[in-house]
């Protein structure tokens, strides 16, 4: 019970005595009696001064139990911000500790990854070395593959041979094969990949490519390049672009009146810009 609902039940139970004192009174005829009735003023008098009192204590006493109760409240938020405030170092440290983890984790799992990239791409590297691709070479209308296949032998050992000197007997080829499927209606060669057991032909061929330019007209208008990775074709394809952005920036001549080709491979890779021959 709250101390405002305390002190109205106390008035109630005057008021309430006060009436029924009057009451007898009344019936007494005591209202007639004014001695009797200045008592009784009186009387009213000391017990409202005494209702005063009291409810003015009482209200004291409700002051007291809210303040009690404020600070008992106030005391258990402040252990509860001391009790966090000592956690918060362990927290932080433990927080700090798990993000690092979580870091290091995702950092060794992406070495790792890249590291199995970079191995794979070396093994494919490795494996095409020793292949070179030849474009424009006319392709065979004969429907037997096999006979597509000895079109194309004859076809690349006779180039070797005109342009760079390559002997049939040393030319070391191992594999030969168009890329890409084959469409009957089309008129654009598929490219030509030419495989040899010896490196040292592929670097023979590399040495002398200006020979093409003296060799048998029917040689003419092919190209040579090495067999790149997807990864390598990129990386090509991106520093071609950039020199013809270069020479864009650079020259009044459009880039379509040059060719831009790579040269070298791996750190050695450069382009080499020369005008076409209209």
């Amino acid at each position: 019970m709250t101390c405002t609902t305390t002190l109205y039940l106390i008035q109630t139970v005057l008021s309430v005595g006060f009436v029924c004192d009057k009451r007898a009174m009344d019936t007494s005829n005591t209202c007639h009696n004014p001695d009797k009735l200045d008592s009784l003023v009186t009387m009213v008098e000391k017990l409202l001064d005494k209702l005063a009192d009291f409810e003015g204590k009482m209200n004291d006493k409700c002051d007291v139990v809210v303040t009690n109760q404020l600070d008992a409240q106030l005391k258990i938020l402040e252990d509860r911000f001391a009790t966090q405030e000592q956690e918060l170092p362990e927290r932080f440290d433990a927080f700090k500790s798990n993000v690092t983890s979580q870091l290091e984790e995702k950092i060794s799992k992406s070495v790792i990854l890249d590291n199995s990239k970079n191995a794979n791409e070396d093994k494919e590297i490795d494996k095409r070395k020793n292949n070179m691709i030849i474009y424009r070479v006319p392709e065979a209308s004969a429907s037997s593959a096999d006979e597509r296949n000895e079109a194309d032998l004859v076809y690349a050992t006779e180039l070797l041979e005109n342009a760079f000197q390559v002997k049939p007997e040393t030319n070391g080829i191992e594999k030969l094969f168009r890329l890409g499927r084959r469409v009957d209606s089309s008129d654009v060669p598929r490219p030509l990949l030419v495989g040899f057991k010896n490196p040292a032909v592929k670097d023979k061929i590399w040495s002398n490519l200006k020979n093409l330019k003296e060799a048998d007209a029917r040689f003419e208008g092919i190209s040579l390049a090495h067999d790149l990775t997807p990864r390598q074709r990129a990386e090509v394809k991106k520093l071609i672009d950039t020199a013809k952005q270069d020479h864009v920036g650079s020259s009044s001549d459009g880039p379509e009146n040059y060719w831009f080709r790579m040269a070298g491979l791996g750190s050695r890779m450069r382009v080499i810009k020369t005008r076409r021959e209209h």
